[in-house]
């Protein structure tokens, strides 16, 4: 027997401004109706807020010259940070915005905007507008075994103060971090511990019937 829990959004949360608190309300109410899924459960892309929130699939960091490559290997999603100092100046909004980052020492800062109020700010549907900015600065602790990445955000129109966060990650690699969590290729773990290949919308599966949220599709061509 597979039981799924599902948790919800606190209610009482002094950052939320009314419109934005009756959306995480009304997630609520799907999670209680067990109709509540996150949007990467149903193949969405989860927008640079909630990227780092996805389930338990490992991350993968690759530094380029001119960017580093975020992959998260849950539907294979991706971010790039593009390591210059300015935002592009005719900027368009998109689901995961635009996001720029330098090094100060050994941390990572990373400054996104333009992120579309479509993408959700975390996995309880936790509505944002336009003007979300976003501040993620990653760091090797521990001797290098654990990743903390401590979080700002802003946006006057969804939240009545800026708040914080911070995350940590256990590091998984083979001959240097090895998991010892039992292989699972549900969890994303192997015995080596490389990335495995998951195809979400090829694969769709209704946990809870046909009526939650419809996987994303293409009604248009892109040329």
């Amino acid at each position: 027997m597979t039981i799924f829990v599902q948790a919800v959004g606190d209610l009482n949360s002094p950052i939320l401004l009314p419109w934005t608190r009756e959306g995480v309300r009304q997630y609520n109410e799907r999670a209680l109706a067990n109709k509540a899924l996150s949007p990467s459960a149903r193949c969405w892309p989860p927008g640079p807020a909630a990227f780092l929130l996805r389930d338990v699939q490992p991350y993968y960091f690759i530094q380029a010259s001119d960017r580093v490559l975020i992959v998260n290997q849950g539907d294979h999603q991706f971010r790039h940070v593009w390591l210059r100092d300015r935002h592009s100046p005719n900027m368009k909004l998109s689901w995961s915005g635009e996001s720029i980052g330098h090094y100060e020492g050994d941390e990572l800062v990373v400054d996104t905007i333009g992120i579309s109020a479509r993408s959700p700010t975390d996995t309880f549907y936790t509505p944002h507008t336009d003007q979300l900015h976003m501040v993620e600065r990653f760091r090797m602790i521990n001797g290098g075994d654990r990743l903390e990445v401590r979080l700002h955000f802003e946006d006057p129109g969804a939240f009545t103060m800026p708040w914080n966060a911070r995350l940590f990650f256990r590091r998984s690699e083979p001959g240097r971090a090895e998991n010892e969590l039992v292989a699972s290729l549900d969890f994303g773990q192997t015995a080596a511990g490389p990335m495995i290949e998951r195809s979400c919308a090829e694969n769709p599966f209704h946990y809870f019937g046909e009526n939650t949220q419809p996987e994303p599709e293409a009604k248009t061509p892109d040329f």
